[in-house]
């Protein structure tokens, strides 16, 4: 991610970058008819997803509202979230002879981060695939950050559904801290 405008009274900060995700599945999507559970990771599992991005930021208060524009098929992750976009319940829910895959090759995407407190932040983010079947929206609250925990809780919203999701998520630099731990301001 690199800024490439700063913020002022009137203009928002507006950046790029990009994001690499591989993910993997110890098991592949179960079929509805018959449910089974095996551990393969394989090529069959694994998918590499990629996508480049714009974002604009403005505070207002003591809230920062962001907006952006994505490219690439990372917001097919979104499917992989629940079985009711598995290429099988597509199949069944939407009437089609042959699997149906839940893909995307852009997304528009929205967060509102509000500070009561500097080290209390709140935040909700919303992710909306375009074109993918079922028109998932993702409504991601980041309830982890003000419990002091790395955890979100989201809703996921589709035609004709929905699903209720928790995630723990893990983050690694390679970058080194700019600070000694225990100095002010990096608790």
């Amino acid at each position: 991610k690199m800024q490439i405008q700063s913020e002022n009274d009137v203009r928002p900060a507006m950046a790029v970058g990009a994001q690499g995700i591989f993910t993997f599945r110890d098991s592949p999507q179960p079929a509805i008819a018959q449910p089974n559970v095996s551990v393969n990771v394989s090529a069959d599992t694994t998918r590499a997803l990629g996508e480049t991005y714009v974002v604009a930021t403005k505070k207002f208060w003591k809230a920062r509202v962001s907006g952006g524009y994505s490219y690439g098929n990372a917001a097919e992750r979104i499917a992989l979230l629940t079985e009711f976009l598995s290429p099988q319940a597509l199949q069944f829910n939407l009437g089609g002879t042959n699997p149906i895959e839940a893909k995307a090759k852009d997304t528009v995407f929205g967060s509102i981060l509000f500070l009561p407190k500097p080290s209390y932040p709140l935040a909700v983010e919303v992710i909306r695939p375009n074109g993918m079947p079922l028109k998932p929206i993702l409504f991601n609250f980041k309830l982890g950050y003000f419990l002091k925990l790395n955890f979100d809780l989201s809703y996921l919203r589709f035609q004709g559904g929905w699903d209720l999701l928790g995630q723990f998520s893990f983050r690694y630099t390679h970058f080194p801290r700019t600070a000694p731990r225990n100095a002010p301001g990096t608790k």
